[in-house]
């Protein structure tokens, strides 16, 4: 019965770690173009020699003139929520796995359940709250080629992410 317990939470934790890495690889990305506007939660999708063409969350696609790109952003998503859970996951498992032996032993699992998960959710939060900045990208002093090869550098390490 101890061995099961043990192999759920391994498979808890399992699977919390392909969800934290699945949304960490997921790229969100912001266009400004020179005309203002800002074009927000976007996919990079191909570059030719004049244009970048992005997907939209709604799956529709947007070309933008190469010369008329100001700026990119790649936004990061928030890891405060995945950290948390993770550390509050660890921490119950961690806390179960230590246990003290007591007369009322169903309510020491409870009491080193909740105070691993309390302690490694606080752990969690402040791990996360500290990753992850966005990465900001200045067009406007890049010429066309360059843009291109930078496109392409993009995408390559997108597409690179995706295959792993």
């Amino acid at each position: 019965m101890g061995t099961s317990r043990k192999s759920s939470t391994g498979v808890l934790l399992a699977t919390l770690c392909v969800f934290v890495t699945s949304a960490a690889m997921a790229q969100n990305w912001s266009v400004v173009l020179s005309s203002g506007e800002r074009f927000t939660q976007v996919a990079l999708t191909r570059v030719t020699q004049d244009s970048l063409i992005v997907t939209t969350r709604s799956n529709l696609s947007e070309w933008f003139l190469l010369d008329s790109l100001v700026e990119l952003r790649r936004e990061q998503r928030s890891a405060i929520l995945p950290a948390v859970l993770i550390g509050a996951a660890a921490g119950g498992a961690i806390g179960y796995a230590l246990k003290p032996t007591a007369v009322k032993q169903g309510e020491a699992d409870l009491y080193s359940i909740a105070f691993g998960l309390v302690l490694g959710g606080v752990a969690g939060f402040v791990v996360g709250s500290n990753v992850q900045a966005d990465e900001v990208f200045d067009m406007q002093q890049l010429d066309r080629q360059a843009k291109v090869q930078f496109l392409r550098e993009q995408l390559d390490r997108v597409n690179q992410k995706r295959s792993n």
